[in-house]
């Protein structure tokens, strides 16, 4: 697996034998400590400042998550890009789903890897956890916000750009994911976990000049709740005439699939991401709320899916 620059490795209490596999191909190893509980927020900042304590002059550092693989034509690419550029604190490039073909959720997963073109970000839901980022502005910046138990990447991202710090996608493939999801109630917990993820970012950021999550959580609050709700009332009242609002969501559906269709999906595959996003509706509504009633407490329990 060599790379030609050094790599870490940041274990949060696995039990299948990774940090011994990491540690075969010279990989150093970070195991995390179970006294605060575990994030990909806490793993990544703990991986950067093992790196930083190893290497004084460390300029980048290239975040990647155990379940892909990095792509050898992406650093090379990349890397003068972020070099020559003072403006730049991210580079971001394509992923790949290796399971896309496997079953419906993987191809969910490769609708959703599918991004816009080259350029740079603004949206920043976009932004995932793996990234090539300058070492200085991920100091900077405070590196990952901790409180975060998903959405932690895209926050990095805001919290950068309200520091006059961008971000750049460039058309590279960067990564190759494998999703390794084979049921519902994974993709329905993931869904969960996302809508967590945007009441979070709308919390923090969405008074923000992005305006970060806001109308997604208006959405997510109305389909979620509202409309369920108003549809209910309506039937109750007046029968099958009470209700018209459902029809909300077939108009949701089409928006979805010609979304989908926008981004090069075949009527099958942008079909099946309209059903499921309409779905995921529901799931993102229960995160959201699971989020407003842990806030309270000041301390998020992390949404597992597999």
């Amino acid at each position: 697996m060599p790379i030609g620059v050094p790599a870490f490795y940041v274990d949060s209490g696995s039990t299948d034998g990774s940090p011994d596999i990491a540690e075969g191909f010279g990989v150093q190893v970070v195991l995390l400590s179970e006294d605060e509980p575990f994030s990909a927020a806490r793993a990544r900042n703990a991986g950067f400042e093992t790196a930083s304590a190893a290497h004084s002059d460390l300029e980048f550092v290239f975040f990647i998550d155990g379940d892909c693989v990095l792509d050898s034509h992406f650093l090379p690419a990349a890397l003068p890009v972020l070099r020559d550029s003072e403006k730049l604190a991210i580079i971001v490039g394509r992923v790949e789903e290796e399971s896309a073909g496997d079953n419906v959720y993987g191809l969910l997963a490769n609708l959703e890897w599918s991004s816009p073109g080259p350029g740079e970000i603004e949206d920043f839901g976009q932004l995932g956890g793996i990234m090539l980022v300058r070492a200085q502005d991920f100091r900077a910046a405070g590196g990952f916000d901790p409180s975060f138990i998903a959405g932690e990447d895209s926050e990095l991202g805001i919290r950068l750009y309200l520091r006059g710090r961008h971000t750049l996608r460039i058309d590279e493939t960067m990564a190759h994911h494998a999703m390794d999801m084979e049921r519902f109630g994974q993709w329905w917990r993931r869904s969960v976990r996302a809508g967590h993820a945007l009441a979070h970012r709308n919390a923090v950021h969405g008074r923000s000049v992005l305006a970060d999550s806001r109308s997604a959580a208006k959405s997510t609050l109305a389909y979620g709740i509202a409309i369920p709700g108003v549809t209910l009332i309506g039937i109750t009242a007046l029968g099958l005439a009470g209700a018209v609002p459902f029809l909300a969501y077939g108009i949701l559906g089409w928006r979805f699939f010609k979304y989908y269709r926008g981004k090069g999906a075949t009527c099958g595959a942008a079909t099946i991401g309209a059903t499921f996003g309409v779905l995921g509706k529901f799931a993102n509504v229960i995160g959201l709320i699971r989020f407003y009633l842990q806030n309270v407490r000041g301390r998020f329990q992390l949404i597992e899916y597999k």
